[in-house]
């Protein structure tokens, strides 16, 4: 996901015809003086991606005589545009079509570690289940870690314990889908037979493990093209 989107800021800056200089940030480091030194170093606008940043965060940047896109963050009070996924539509619309073809209350492997855009997919997989009159308790959720490998081990855990499995799944995102993928097929059951997966992204990973589960599709290169596109007035 996050080189789809560096490859589409690069793209639309080459179109715009910008010259694109990528800095990293990190928490560890004094932000407010590297944020500062864009506004002395000839910078015309800054394209922030700004995934899992909290509002206390952005301060640093809240002055930035600069135009600013923010990508992959939005939280109340930003007053900057952002790009940002519909983690809840998407989500609903995958575990709706779940329940529409499958006809049973759909599992939910759910990423074991907090990330905001997850959580945003577990609000709107529990709309689906509860729009399609299903109660929250029916359903059968599995915590994984949001990785092919951490995903597989830990799938791979639980199923030799023999717990209890469902028709089908909606996973946060596809890195997940593919390692639960593997695991089921390891133990003999037949996709999308026995058991269908849905994940998130639509991130080429999937395909290592065979036919790749269906996805909900972030568009690639677009978010980021958006992002750049939205500073045209820097012309």
């Amino acid at each position: 996901f996050f080189s789809s989107l560096t490859e589409g800021v690069a793209l639309s800056c080459r179109e715009h015809g910008y010259a694109l200089d990528i800095q990293y940030l990190f928490e560890s480091g004094n932000v407010a003086k590297d944020v500062q030194s864009l506004a002395n170093s000839g910078t015309s606008g800054v394209i922030l991606l700004a995934t899992e940043m909290k509002a206390e965060d952005f301060v640093p940047f809240r002055d930035l005589p600069l135009p600013m896109v923010v990508l992959d963050t939005y939280f109340e009070g930003l007053t900057r545009d952002c790009v940002i996924i519909n983690n809840i539509q998407g989500a609903f619309l995958a575990t709706n079509h779940l329940i529409s073809v499958r006809k049973q209350p759909p599992g939910y492997l759910h990423s074991s570690y907090p990330i905001g855009n997850f959580e945003e997919r577990a609000d709107g997989f529990y709309k689906a289940v509860r729009g399609n009159g299903m109660s929250a308790s029916q359903i059968v959720v599995y915590k994984l870690p949001p990785s092919v490998d951490g995903a597989y081990a830990e799938m791979s855990a639980l199923l030799a314990k023999n717990v209890q499995t469902a028709n089908c799944y909606f996973a946060d995102n596809d890195l997940i889908a593919a390692g639960a993928l593997r695991a089921f097929k390891e133990k003999r059951h037949h996709i999308p037979q026995d058991v269908a997966l849905i994940g998130f992204d639509h991130t080429a990973p999937c395909e290592l493990w065979g036919p790749p589960p269906a996805s909900a599709n972030v568009p690639g290169t677009a978010p980021g093209r958006w992002g750049v596109d939205g500073a045209a007035p820097l012309h």
